[in-house]
């Protein structure tokens, strides 16, 4: 169903902002430690190798949040594009339906109208005959 695809992906939407929060977090987590660890002197260096692999693990997971969110929107696009192929689809029905109508209408019109000028044939053929 496109609405609860719709629905899922406003989900992911709401997932990914928090994702996001969190790399926020951690770059400024990361950019704290490094402050204490250049304070640390030789003693803090450790700590910041460590602080740097969190700064470059915060960078990977905004990097791959914002190719969730192209995903997201790219699929969201693609189900907009096939709920208007669909409303298309149906509009499209309706009106086939409608010709076919007013079509069979034509036809039973037709039907009588032939019917009516056979019987007139008939009475021609018999006055003749009779005359």
């Amino acid at each position: 169903d496109i609405s609860r695809l719709n629905n899922q992906s406003e989900s992911i939407d709401d997932m990914v902002e928090t994702i996001r929060k969190f790399a926020m977090q951690t770059r400024l987590i990361a950019l704290n430690a490094a402050i204490e660890a250049a304070r640390a002197g030789a003693s803090g260096r450790s700590f910041a190798v460590v602080a740097a692999e969190v700064r470059n693990l915060a960078a990977s997971v905004s990097s791959a949040t914002e190719e969730i969110e192209q995903v997201v929107a790219s699929n969201s696009q693609l189900a907009k594009d096939v709920l208007c192929g669909i409303e298309n689809s149906l509009m499209n029905t309706r009106e086939g339906v409608t010709l076919m109508r007013e079509a069979g209408e034509v036809m039973t019109s037709i039907q009588r109208n032939a019917a009516g000028v056979e019987t007139a044939v008939k009475d021609v053929a018999i006055s003749v005959k009779a005359g």
